[in-house]
């Protein structure tokens, strides 16, 4: 635990509140202050002053802490607004994605006689729809690629790939991820 000069200080405020309490009979007999200036005048006991005192003490550490607080929930929000703008700038991004097949049921990435589609769902939106019309499926020696445009930070991605009797289905993941595992099923 880290104390300060403003725990300290909200202490010896609850400490001469409670005396105070305890002295009230004793002290709200004695005036201390009596002043009077131009027609107005200021009168005290030692009880009202000693309430008057031990509320400052309390007081003015809790009031520093509540605008020490309020500074940190200020800095917080502008972090926030400020990161917001930043993927608003972001904007369209453009995704590469390899398609990691189970290896004993992978296509024939050689021979292109498969069909890929691709699926997104907006973030926000539960829908998913189809975003073959941004999809470019590329096969080669080192197996199947997508690049997908028109995406945003928080879609989320599926694919899938038909080659014949055989069907694979990646899982949703974010815009983000770098592979995708796919899972065969046979077409009906």
């Amino acid at each position: 635990m880290n104390l300060d000069f403003g725990d300290g200080m909200a202490a010896i405020g609850l400490l001469v509140l409670i005396l105070s309490l305890a002295l009230r009979r004793d002290l709200g007999s004695r005036t201390v202050i009596d002043l009077s200036w131009k027609g107005f005048a200021l009168k005290a006991d030692a009880f009202g002053l000693l309430l008057l005192l031990a509320a400052a003490a309390i007081g003015v550490p809790a009031l520093t802490h509540f605008l020490d607080l309020n500074a940190q929930i200020t800095a917080v929000r502008m972090e926030r607004d400020e990161s917001r703008a930043a993927l608003a700038a972001l904007g369209n991004l453009t995704v590469s994605l390899n398609l990691v097949f189970p290896s004993e049921s992978s296509p024939n990435v050689i021979r292109l006689q498969w069909k890929g589609h691709a699926f997104v769902t907006r973030r926000g939106v539960r829908e998913e729809i189809p975003h073959d019309d941004h999809a470019r499926f590329i096969g080669g020696k080192g197996g199947i690629q997508v690049e997908l445009n028109d995406l945003h930070l928080g879609d989320l991605i599926r694919i899938e790939l038909v080659d014949g009797a055989r069907r694979w289905i990646s899982a949703s993941v974010p815009v983000g991820n770098a592979d995708l595992a796919m899972l065969v099923q046979e077409n009906p």
